[in-house]
């Protein structure tokens, strides 16, 4: 399949879950990535999954400065092409960050915080570093998932509340406008009379003397045509 890599890239969470898959169900069998590349696109076309929601932002950490991160980042770049976004942190920095808004994080020391979730690797990535960060992946792929969709439901919600701001901002002017109408409304009881053009006639000129029309007969007129 010569679109492997580019399917690896775009859909790289369902890749790995399907890898994943296959590797359990059929144990005794070998699948090439040309093979899972093509199944990939079978359930990616069935599942409509987004390939934005495939891409995973990673938290690369090292124990001070930033030159073990940058190594560490650039062998994950290499190793997993796939991984869209790194940011490099150090440990003190570490807790003035959003651990959760990280799909993943790696990192060279031990993170002495319980509520994060981190795999801990060589900053020179080793073979088998590089197969323990796929398995955390694969792990964390229902994770990633949902929480991926879960922001896309929070930005379609934040667009629906901009849109009902703007709705009612304008049902708020309307009713400015509805108040400032009914506000000159005035009911009085008439007596019926069969000339409708002469109760017409009275009323414009009542408002006329009222000062809020003028000529009150050619009003009269061009309502009654």
């Amino acid at each position: 399949n010569p679109l492997t890599q580019q399917i690896k890239k775009d859909y790289f969470l369902l890749f790995m879950a399907i890898e994943e898959g296959v590797e359990r169900f059929f144990p005794e069998i070998e699948f090439p990535e040309d093979e899972i590349a093509f199944i990939v696109l079978h359930f990616g076309s069935v599942l409509e999954i987004k390939k934005e929601e495939t891409k995973i932002h990673a938290l690369v950490v090292c124990s001070s400065g930033i030159g073990s991160s940058k190594m560490l980042a650039s062998r994950l770049k290499k190793e997993l092409p796939e991984i869209a976004k790194f940011d490099l942190s150090s440990l003190m920095e570490l807790k003035e960050i959003d651990a959760a808004s990280y799909d993943m994080i790696v990192s060279t020391v031990p993170i002495p915080y319980e509520h994060i979730d981190y795999i801990m690797v060589s900053p020179l990535l080793n073979e088998d570093d590089a197969v323990r960060v796929k398995s955390h992946i694969k792990r964390k792929i229902p994770y990633l998932i949902e929480k991926k969709r879960a922001q896309e439901s929070a930005k379609e919600s934040v667009e629906e509340t901009v849109d009902m701001i703007g709705m009612a901002e304008q049902i708020t002017n309307y009713m400015s406008v509805i108040r400032s109408i009914l506000s000159h409304f005035t009911i009085e009881k008439k007596k019926t009379t069969e000339q409708h053009e002469s109760t017409m006639r009275e009323l414009m000129r009542q408002v006329e003397s009222q000062g809020y029309l003028e000529r009150a007969d050619e009003v009269t007129a061009g309502l009654l045509e």
